[in-house]
Formats: structure tokens, C-alpha cells, sequence
């Protein structure tokens, strides 16, 4: 989330040097979103931790995002993909963002070139065109807007219990935690286990150095 807010810190400051200048916003976007991505791989190969957190290394993301947005408007409504092939971009969308829960784990150096594979599914999902079954019937039905709206508070659910529990031993050597090993110890313990909300974040085995050290 922190990389999402300071990226809109910076993207009316680009639409705004684009505007001055007469540059074509396209141009400048897919500019800064190759030079992110080339910044990505190099820092993911030297520091998978610092790459994942540094903004200048994960904005290629959104700038792929920014793109999409882009060539849609000037699309003026008129489809994207052919209706055969945007019938079923969601659904192939969500395949890959499904498929990255399966493909990755501790040994994954990520973001690298394994964040390209979640990066385009959620373009698949997100780009016009024809409405799908999928998305119709699957993305829009209400449990799945329901979650989408309380998505926020979902991400973060894991965070008081690892706090109070850091709180309440503090000091003290690394212990099961008392809620159970079937619930949130092996998120935190397993490095092979993602952290639900961290499944694509900092590698689990330094979260667990981290608590065994108090």
C-alpha cells in the first residue's frame, strides 16, 4: 500500500510535465514503466527485500495499469480485443493471479520477473471489451463484491494478533503462538506458507527470523 500512495503523489506530477511540455502522456508512461521494470530486475537480483519495497522498483506495476488506462481512452469505447479473445481475458486473468499462489515460494526471487505473471492477470481482468460469463456471473456476483469492499480490512487482519503477541512476549525466546498451529503459526513459522496479505512480499523465512529474535 505504501508504494500505491506514493505513486499517486507522483503520477499527477507526470500528467502535469506531459501537459506543459506537449509530450505524448503515453510515451512518457510506458518510458518510466521499462525503466522500473529494467530497475526491478537488477535490484531483485542484488536485494529481493529492498526491491520490493522501494517504489522506484514496483511502479512499473501501476505503469502498466496507467497504460491500459491510457490506450482504453483513446479507444473512445470502441473494443480493445476482439470479442472471442475479450471473452475470456477475466477469466484467464484470474488463472494467472491463481496460479502465482502455486508457482511461488520462498526460492521465488520476487518482484523479478515472477510479478509479471500476477501484474498481467489483474490486466487481463481489468482491460474492456466484450462482458464475459466470467465476469459477469463470477467477478460481479455479490460475495465477490463484498469481499472486494472489505478487501482493506481483510489484508490487514493478521497484524494486531502478530502485534499483541510480540507485545505480550517480548524478550522472551521464540514460542508457538497460543491461537494454534492450524491458524496463524504457520503463516508466520512455515517459510514455505505465505502470510496472508505478505503473499507477495518480503520472504516468510525473514519474518520468522525476525520473531525468533523477539
Amino acid at each position: 500500500m505504501g508504494i500505491e500512495e506514493q505513486f499517486y503523489l507522483v503520477w499527477p506530477l507526470v500528467l502535469y510535465f506531459a501537459w506543459r511540455r506537449k509530450y505524448s502522456v503515453l510515451h512518457i508512461v510506458v518510458f518510466l514503466t521499462a525503466a522500473s521494470f529494467a530497475a526491478n530486475l537488477v535490484l531483485t537480483h542484488v536485494d529481493a527485500t529492498a526491491a520490493f519495497y522501494f517504489p522506484l522498483s514496483r511502479f512499473w506495476e501501476l505503469g502498466l495499469g496507467c497504460s491500459l488506462a491510457i490506450l482504453a481512452s483513446a479507444s473512445h469505447g470502441r473494443p480493445m480485443l476482439s470479442p472471442r479473445v475479450s471473452r475470456y481475458t477475466p477469466a484467464v486473468g484470474a488463472a494467472l493471479i491463481a496460479l502465482s499462489l502455486f508457482l511461488f515460494d520462498r526460492k521465488t526471487a520476487f518482484p523479478g520477473v515472477a510479478a509479471v505473471v500476477p501484474t498481467l492477470g489483474a490486466l487481463a481482468i481489468l482491460i474492456p471489451g466484450e462482458d464475459s460469463w466470467f465476469r459477469n456471473r463470477v467477478l460481479a456476483s455479490r460475495p465477490m463484491v463484498f469481499v472486494g469492499l472489505i478487501s482493506y480490512p481483510l489484508y490487514l487482519w493478521h497484524w494486531p494478533i502478530v502485534s499483541f503477541e510480540a507485545i505480550l512476549h517480548s524478550g522472551t525466546t521464540a514460542r508457538p503462538l497460543p491461537l494454534g498451529r492450524g491458524a496463524v503459526e504457520p503463516g508466520i513459522c512455515n517459510p514455505d506458507l505465505p502470510v496472508p496479505g505478505i503473499a507477495d512480499s518480503a520472504p516468510t523465512q525473514h519474518i520468522c527470523g525476525t520473531w525468533a529474535r523477539g
